[in-house]
C-alpha cells in the first residue's frame, strides 16, 4: 500500500518531465502506475522529501534536456543512484570509470 505522500511524488516527476518536453518529441511520457508509486515509496524512505527529490528530479532533467536526451521514465533510476550514493567504487569500477573517460576524447 502506498502513501498520498508517494503518489504526490509521482504527480511531481510528471508535471516536471510534462514541463519540459512539451511540445517536444519525446518516445513516450512518464507512466504513473502502482510500480512507479512503490518505487516512490522506496524513494521516501530512502530520505527523500518531495522538495528535495523535487530539486534533484529538476537538475537531473535540465541536465538531460541540455543533452537532448530523452527523460528518465521510470522512479527506478532515482532508487538505484540513491542506494549508490554512499557506496565506495571498487577496482572495477574505477578501471571502467577511466576506459570511458579516455573513449571520450
Amino acid at each position: 500500500m502506498t502513501t498520498p505522500e508517494a503518489r504526490q511524488l509521482c504527480n511531481i516527476y510528471r508535471q516536471l518531465v510534462d514541463d519540459k518536453w512539451r511540445g517536444r518529441k519525446v518516445q513516450s511520457s512518464f507512466r504513473w502506475d502502482m510500480r512507479q508509486e512503490t518505487l516512490a515509496q522506496q524513494l521516501l524512505e530512502l530520505g527523500y522529501t518531495l522538495e528535495s527529490f523535487k530539486q534533484d528530479a529538476n537538475q537531473l532533467l535540465d541536465y538531460r534536456l541540455l543533452q537532448n536526451k530523452d527523460p528518465i521514465f521510470s522512479l527506478k533510476y532515482f532508487v538505484t543512484r540513491k542506494e549508490k550514493m554512499g557506496q565506495p567504487i571498487d577496482v572495477q569500477g574505477i578501471v571502467n570509470k577511466t576506459v570511458a573517460s579516455l573513449r571520450m576524447k
